[in-house]
Parts: C-alpha cells; sequence; structure tokens
C-alpha cells in the first residue's frame, strides 16, 4: 500500500485502485439510517472483507463499534464514516507522525 494519505477517487470507484487502509484512516462508527440496506453509506463499502475486519478490529480498539453489532435501543447496524473537519481547528506543523 502506498504511503499517500490520498486515494485517486477514479481509480477507486472503478475498483481499479489499491484498497483502503482502515490504519491510516479516520473515521468512526455511526447508525445506519434507518431502512438503508446493509453498508450503504459506509465509507468502506465495496470494499474487500479483509478491508471491513481491519477497520471494524481499529473501531473497537479504539472503543468504537463493530458494524456487525446491533443499537440496543433501536436494533439498528453501525457504518463507518470519515468526520467532517472542524474549520475552526489548526493544523501545528512538524507535529505529523509525532507520538
Amino acid at each position: 500500500m502506498s504511503s499517500s494519505r490520498y486515494v485517486a477517487v477514479d481509480r477507486w470507484v472503478g475498483q481499479n485502485a489499491e484498497p483502503l487502509d482502515p490504519a491510516a484512516m479516520q473515521f468512526r462508527a455511526r447508525l445506519a439510517d434507518e431502512g438503508a440496506r446493509a453498508c450503504a453509506s459506509c465509507v468502506f463499502r465495496k470494499q474487500n472483507w479483509r478491508v471491513c475486519v481491519a477497520a471494524a478490529a481499529l473501531a473497537v480498539k479504539s472503543g468504537g463499534r463493530d458494524c456487525d453489532e446491533r443499537d440496543e435501543k433501536t436494533g439498528g447496524s453501525f457504518i463507518y464514516v470519515v468526520p467532517l473537519a472542524d474549520a475552526q481547528q489548526m493544523t501545528i506543523e512538524g507535529l505529523e507522525g509525532a507520538g
């Protein structure tokens, strides 16, 4: 997998790009829309099942939900979405990769 943080969308949609790497992405679980088909609107939709398994494992490891779980209140399933960037958040140069 390339080290780029960006995906060539035209290649990905055409299904001839490298698979997404959940470990290199920011994503979060949210309830799927009521009545939506499983995986509809998930950022990992149409990816190889290994990508989905890796995403679910990372979500659980970070305290999130596995997409195969059901919500206790609604019985709905979960999907993964990319969180919107906060326009007020500043980027601090030189900190990428630190940790």
